[in-house]
């Protein structure tokens, strides 16, 4: 049976993948990557996102998840944390280079999921952490457009000093 040249070229690609980690394993650079240890370490790490657990989250960090894992709807750590308002995970996964600016797939980023739930020190965590003001949803809302009206007036002196194309 023919094979389509798509499926060939897939498997040449994933053929290649292997053989260089192995090379690389070979030349002293360390095991091939095991993919499937990451995404239970990034598991994990949502995990105890998810339960505010900061001390769990820390432990996953330091253990070697990655910060920027994502669940099967898109979302990564610190789109949990910031929702939730949990300044002390948002700074640990900061720490750990987490991605202030990561969109989810309605293009929302941790800073809008922040101010519209009035978390006014997680999004200024998230400025300190390079989260861009500018970024627009699907709708076209920026994360002031988002902004509850509690802390809009806050939000907005917060975000005056900003340079003017939005990054912290």
């Amino acid at each position: 049976w023919p094979v389509p040249e798509a499926a060939l070229a897939a498997m040449g690609a994933a053929c290649s993948t292997v053989l260089s980690e192995n090379v690389r394993h070979l030349q002293g650079a360390g095991p091939p990557e095991d993919h499937s240890a990451r995404r239970r370490a990034g598991a994990r790490l949502l995990e105890a996102v998810r339960s505010g657990e900061a001390q769990e989250v820390k432990r996953v960090l330091h253990d070697g998840a990655p910060a920027n894992a994502s669940d099967d709807h898109g979302w990564m750590p610190l789109h949990y944390a910031a929702s939730r308002g949990d300044s002390e995970v948002c700074r640990l996964l900061l720490g750990f280079q987490g991605d202030a600016n990561a969109t989810l797939p309605d293009l929302s980023t941790p800073l809008m999921l922040a101010v519209e739930e009035a978390h006014l020190e997680v999004a200024a965590l998230l400025l300190q952490g390079g989260a861009l003001t500018k970024c627009k949803d699907e709708d076209g809302f920026t994360a002031f457009g988002r902004c509850d009206a509690v802390i809009k007036e806050d939000f907005s002196r917060l975000t005056s000093s900003l340079p003017a194309d939005g990054a912290a």
